[in-house]
This record gives C-alpha cells, sequence and structure tokens, in this order.
C-alpha cells in the first residue's frame, strides 16, 4: 500500500540538509523549512521538496512519487498545498547567487589565513633576527672587553665585521616586524571592507 506523503516513517531529519544554507542574518528563505509560504509543512514532506529542488530543471511529482513511493494524488496535493513550484521557482533564482556568494566568502577567508600565516611566520623570524643581532653584539663587546684586558691588538676589520654583521641582522629583523605590521593593518582594513560589505548588501 502506498505510503501518504505526509508519512513520516523511516524519513531522516532535516538538521542538516545539504545545498540549502541560510542567508546572511539567517533571514528564512520561501524554501526553507515551515518559511510563510508553507507554515505547517512537515518535516518528511520537506524532504521530498529537497528532493524535488535538487533535481533541477528535470524536476517533477511524478519522480518524487516513485522516488518515495508514494501515491501521484498525494504527492500532487502535498506539492500544491505547501506551494513547491513556486518555492522551487525562487530557489532556481537565487541559489546561484547565494553560491557565488559563498565562493566569495570562502576565498576571502582563505586570503585571510593565508595573510595570517605570513604574517605570523615574519613576526616570528623578525623576532628571532633581532634577538640574534643582539647577543651578536654582546659577545662582540664581551670580546672586545677581553682583548683589552689582556692588552691584546684590537683588530678593527674583525670588530668592524661583527658591528656591521649585527645590524644586519637587526634590520633584517626590523623589516620583518614591519611587514607583520603592514599585514595587520591590511587584514583590519580588508575586515572592515568585508563587514560594510555584508551590512550594506
Amino acid at each position: 500500500m502506498p505510503r501518504t506523503a505526509n508519512s513520516a516513517e523511516k524519513q531522516p531529519s532535516t538538521d542538516n540538509i545539504p545545498g540549502l544554507p541560510r542567508s546572511a542574518g539567517g533571514a528564512v528563505r520561501t524554501w526553507d523549512f515551515r518559511s510563510p509560504s508553507a507554515p505547517r509543512e512537515h518535516r518528511a514532506t520537506y524532504i521530498q521538496f529537497q528532493k524535488y529542488l535538487e533535481l533541477g530543471e528535470g524536476r517533477s511529482l511524478k519522480k518524487i512519487a516513485d522516488l518515495f513511493h508514494i501515491s501521484p494524488p498525494s504527492v500532487i496535493r502535498c506539492a500544491k498545498n505547501n506551494h513547491w513550484k513556486e518555492r522551487a521557482a525562487d530557489y532556481d533564482r537565487e541559489m546561484p547567487l547565494l553560491r557565488l556568494e559563498q565562493e566569495r566568502i570562502a576565498r576571502f577567508q582563505e586570503h585571510s589565513e593565508k595573510l595570517e600565516s605570513f604574517r605570523t611566520r615574519s613576526e616570528t623570524l623578525g623576532t628571532a633576527l633581532i634577538t640574534a643581532s643582539a647577543r651578536l653584539l654582546q659577545t662582540a663587546n664581551a670580546t672586545l672587553a677581553a682583548m683589552q684586558e689582556n692588552g691584546e691588538q684590537l683588530d678593527r676589520r674583525l670588530l668592524s665585521g661583527a658591528l656591521n654583521a649585527s645590524a644586519k641582522v637587526a634590520e633584517a629583523g626590523r623589516t620583518l616586524m614591519a611587514q607583520s605590521l603592514g599585514v595587520d593593518a591590511l587584514l583590519t582594513g580588508i575586515q572592515g571592507a568585508e563587514e560594510e560589505d555584508t551590512l550594506g548588501g
């Protein structure tokens, strides 16, 4: 005996229905579960409606009846009561735009993560170089003090080379730190622009 369209027997949950993301702010669309277009919609029939949407241009009520082993008159009645045709038209019109928006957000998040990773590496390496420069300078000073104490002749070329090396290492560290701060400012600007775009859209 065919089941009715409202039968909930052994029907899966709709808690994680794929391909139907909420819009910004969680706004309800006509094809969402129990939207204003179908306020008394049953969870089981919503699963059938979801499959109806997924069929795309080739969708038909007969296919839903066959897939769910439901009598065609029952599916027709359910589709009419819950405005499947009108809701599917909204879905077909709006879903491509929503998916494009999701892709844009995904790309933004990916770029932000890459920038954050670069910022972290630059900051870590910059700190390490500045620390190494300070230690190199301390070593040079200690060596100079020891040579003076022992009355040894100073090798000016060696001393100059050590000081130059320390200065170059310190400069490289400061450059990396500046880059990390620049990325911070860039990320802040991008995030601000993204928030304005979301609010404005």
